[in-house]
């Protein structure tokens, strides 16, 4: 999702899925992450696809900038369980970590 005062290319993580889908997009503090929640006959499936940041000199992402991303996927998990929590006493939630296919990805 874009947020005020953001440039509009932003964005390195992408997601496509089908319309056949129920998916509902998560607001999350990244433009390298991207989480969608997808509800099954089980409960729900959060998928996550995560951009393997590269500096300009073609070194990896340095531990901080992996820490934050991990953060933001871990608190986007529980913010999916607390609510199925609620809403539904117990829903099951599963996790798919989806990463840059063109890196080895730290994640």
């Amino acid at each position: 999702m874009r947020h005020e005062g953001e440039v509009r290319y932003a964005y390195r993580a992408a997601m496509w899925v089908s319309k056949r889908h129920a998916a509902q997009q998560m607001d999350l503090p990244s433009g390298d992450v991207v989480a969608v929640t997808i509800p099954t006959n089980r409960g729900i499936v959060l998928i996550v696809s995560a951009y393997d940041v590269k500096s300009t000199d073609g070194q990896v992402a340095n531990e901080e900038q992996l820490r934050f991303k991990l953060r933001t996927i871990e608190e986007a998990y529980n913010r999916v369980k607390a609510l199925t929590l609620s809403d539904k006493g117990g829903t099951q939630v599963d996790l798919l970590l989806c990463a840059d296919l063109n890196c080895h990805h730290k994640l």
